[in-house]
């Protein structure tokens, strides 16, 4: 709705720079993925991803269960 009837200029702008700040944040986590990638071996790797999952999951439940205390009416 707020895009509707906006100028081009800042709107452009807007987007361009969520654009870069996407791209660094995708490029850095390709960094970091390399680094791990190269420095961990295949086998100790595997358990660590099953974890970095399972923080993943709880770390989404979390957030979902905060949410629900913060906003009960959604």
């Amino acid at each position: 709705a707020a895009v509707v009837g906006a100028e081009t200029t800042p709107l452009v702008a807007y987007l361009a720079g969520f654009g870069l700040v996407q791209m660094a944040i995708a490029g850095g986590i390709a960094l970091g993925a390399a680094r791990i990638w190269n420095i961990i071996d295949a086998e100790a790797l595997q358990p660590r991803l099953a974890g970095a999952v399972v923080a993943g999951v709880g770390l989404a439940f979390l957030v979902e269960t905060v949410e629900g205390m913060i906003f009960p009416a959604m």
